[in-house]
């Protein structure tokens, strides 16, 4: 029997890496530059929320441990073959798999806008995916290692970011809307900016005392990635003004040019790079096992 290489750590490392992608950070801007500092508390009633669902889950996982087919096996014995097919090929699958396009296409463009030259913005995606691809062919090992490092760098660069943002450039009022239908309402752009912790319950078997460690190391990840946005949100506030930042398709780099010029800009850059890495390594990972698992489910070709 292999012995279980995984601990708490890695599985926060996880939850965070699907988490924090380049296309939240857009949302992170776009929702803060609608209502002001406000969006925090749109912030926090979203990962509430997505902490029942960790909740669940986690359940879930302690029920039925043995877990193949992550979400897939839970979907089979409540509603059956047909419905589990439906929601894990359209909205797991093909989903993430679009969403993993999308992200590697802001990573090029921003890359390919801050360094220029005559390079298409598709080899930057294709050198980054290829080499994803080739890291977790060695396995479990390496794709923990790549996923800890990444979301170290990333968490703690975008938190750096926003400490650096305590000075004041811009005057602007804190708030822009504080009525709290309005609030409500920003719960769902809010809502995106947390979905994915619970990519770590295809790797649960692989982790030690997965029953404490997997719902711990996902209600973990919530709540980091939160502290991190509230601090961005804050930094966006002294230098970035709310209109642009509600317009901008790459806040991230607004921002970071507002901060420290051109330098500011390439550090946001490599802030997008991280993100893009750590959102496809740990789909490439999760959607492998799903697909694996749903194969001996019998509900995949056997090929996965």
């Amino acid at each position: 029997m292999n012995e279980k290489k995984l601990g708490l750590g890695n599985v926060v490392s996880i939850s965070v890496g699907l988490v924090v992608a380049t296309s939240c950070l857009v949302s992170l801007g776009n929702g803060a530059g609608t209502l002001g500092v406000t969006f925090i508390l749109a912030m926090a009633i979203a990962m509430l929320l997505n902490m029942t669902t960790v909740a669940s889950l986690s359940e879930l996982n302690a029920l039925m441990p043995n877990t193949t087919g992550g979400l897939a096996q839970y979907t089979l014995a409540a509603l059956g073959p047909f419905p589990t097919l439906i929601s894990m090929v359209g909205g797991y699958i093909i989903c993430n798999t679009m969403s993993c396009g999308v992200e590697a296409s802001i990573f090029s463009f921003s890359l390919a806008d801050v360094v220029g030259g005559h390079i298409p913005s598709f080899v930057y995606t294709l050198i980054m995916t290829v080499i994803i691809l080739l890291a977790n062919l060695r396995g479990v090992d390496m794709f923990a290692k790549i996923q800890d490092i990444v979301a170290f760098l990333l968490v703690g660069s975008l938190v750096a970011m926003g400490f650096i943002g305590t000075g004041v450039k811009v005057q602007q009022p804190y708030v822009l809307n504080a009525d709290f239908k309005d609030i409500a309402a920003m719960t769902a752009v809010a809502f995106w900016l947390f979905i994915g912790a619970e990519y770590a319950i295809p790797i649960s078997k692989e982790v030690k005392n997965a029953k404490r460690n997997v719902p711990l190391g996902m209600m973990i990840g919530l709540f980091l990635i939160f502290i991190m946005q509230s601090v961005m949100v804050l930094g966006f506030h002294n230098y970035v003004d709310w209109g642009e930042l509600a317009d901008s398709a790459a806040p991230h780099l607004l921002y970071g040019y507002a901060v420290l010029g051109e330098v500011g800009k390439v550090w946001m850059m490599l802030v997008g790079a991280l993100a893009v890495i750590s959102t496809q390594n740990s789909t490439v990972n999760s959607l492998a096992v799903i697909c694996q698992g749903m194969a001996k489910m019998n509900m995949m070709p056997k090929i996965f």
